[in-house]
C-alpha cells in the first residue's frame, strides 16, 4: 500500500520500524543467537531489503501508477513506437494469474488506493476485461505473425509436443502430491 501511495515519509517510518524491530528481535531472542546458517542468511536477505528500501527512499518513487502493471501495459505512447507482443510477457501473465489470490489481492490493493467511483465489483470487472484485452491483442500479433492460416489445422507435432507436456505435467502434479502425502503418512499403531 506504501508503493500505492508513493509515500516516502510512510516508507522511511517503514524502513525504520524494520531495522529496529528486527535487531531488538535479534538481541533479545534466544534462539536468534545461535549464530546458525539460517539466521545469517536471514540477516543478509534483510540487509539486501533495506539496502533497495534505502535507494527507493532516496531516489524516490518513478511517476507511474500502481495501476500500471508489467504484464499487460502496452506502451502504444512510447515516441509512436508500436507495441510488440512478448511471449515473455504473454506467458509471465499467465502464470500471475494462475497464482491463487495474488490477482485479485493487486486488484484489491489497487482499489483501495486509487480515487475511484467505481465498486470494487466494477473495478474487478474493468481489471479482468483489460488483461483479456492483452491477451487478445496479443493472441491476434502471434497469429498475424505465423505462417497458418485461418482455419488451417494445427501441426501434429505441436499438438503431441504441447498436449504431451500438459498431460505430463498435470500427472506430476497430482500424482507427485499424492505420493508425498502416502510417503510422509505413517500407519497408524493398529494396522501393524
Amino acid at each position: 500500500m506504501i508503493y500505492c501511495y508513493q509515500s516516502t515519509q510512510a516508507k522511511t517510518v517503514h524502513q525504520m520500524s524494520s531495522v529496529l524491530l528486527f535487531h531488538v528481535l535479534l538481541l533479545y531472542n534466544p534462539p536468534m543467537q545461535l549464530h546458525t546458517a539460517v539466521v545469517s542468511i536471514w540477516y543478509l536477505l534483510k540487509a539486501c531489503y533495506w539496502k533497495v528500501s534505502a535507494s527507493q527512499i532516496h531516489l524516490g518513487y518513478d511517476k507511474t501508477h500502481c495501476r500500471e502493471d508489467f504484464w499487460t501495459s502496452t506502451p502504444l505512447e512510447w515516441a509512436g513506437r508500436h507495441w510488440k507482443p512478448s511471449y515473455v510477457k504473454l506467458y509471465g501473465y499467465t502464470v500471475y494469474k494462475a497464482v491463487p489470490f495474488l490477482f485479485e489481492l493487486r486488484v484489491l490493493l489497487d482499489w483501495m488506493c486509487t480515487d475511484t467511483a467505481l465498486s470494487f465489483l466494477d473495478w474487478f470487472k474493468l481489471e479482468d476485461i483489460h488483461g483479456q484485452l492483452f491477451v487478445n491483442k496479443s493472441n491476434r500479433r502471434f497469429e498475424a505473425e505465423d505462417d497458418r492460416k485461418m482455419g488451417d489445422i494445427q501441426p501434429r507435432w505441436m499438438r503431441l509436443l504441447l498436449g504431451g507436456l500438459i498431460v505430463f505435467g498435470l500427472i506430476i502434479l497430482l500424482g507427485g502430491g499424492l505420493f508425498i502425502c502416502l510417503l510422509y503418512t505413517s500407519p497408524s499403531p493398529r494396522d501393524s
